[in-house]
């Protein structure tokens, strides 16, 4: 099996958190597959893939000390390179449109079973025609 098919049948098995990795593992070149739609196809998002330890270690301390992320043999950053963007839709398309969330993202293969987090459920967090603030007390 493919890396790429790993991470999608370990995705899609429910939330998990990884904190801990195996010494060493290859990227290859399945990154590209995991680009999202965006608006206007403007495609904003960029990867950079680190594997130096000292700059993990910035990224630790940047994240809150995020210990983990030091421990992953490769760490990918995504950002957005916002002219795309805005050269389609100004302004907008610069403030909104390229904002990525869960831009650092630990990878390897873990070196114990991934843990089990908690989800809320979803009837607090799906809305229809309207924001209503369900999430207060949870």
């Amino acid at each position: 099996m493919e890396f790429a098919q790993v991470v999608k049948k370990v995705s899609c098995a429910g939330a998990t958190r990884i904190v801990t990795f195996r010494a060493r593992c290859s990227i290859g070149s399945w990154i590209w597959r995991f680009g999202s739609p965006s608006a206007g196809n403007a495609q904003p998002q960029e990867f950079i893939v680190i594997e130096s330890q000292e700059t993990k270690d910035q990224l630790a301390r940047a994240a809150l000390d995020q210990s983990y992320i030091v421990e992953a043999p490769v760490v990918i950053v995504v950002v957005s390179d916002t002219r795309r963007s805005r050269a389609r839709y100004g302004t907008r398309g610069e403030k909104f449109y390229s904002i990525v969330d869960g831009g650092i993202i630990p990878t390897g293969f873990c070196a114990e079973p991934p843990q089990k987090v908690p989800r809320f459920s979803k009837e607090p967090i799906i809305h229809y025609e309207r924001w209503i603030r369900a999430m207060e007390g949870l």
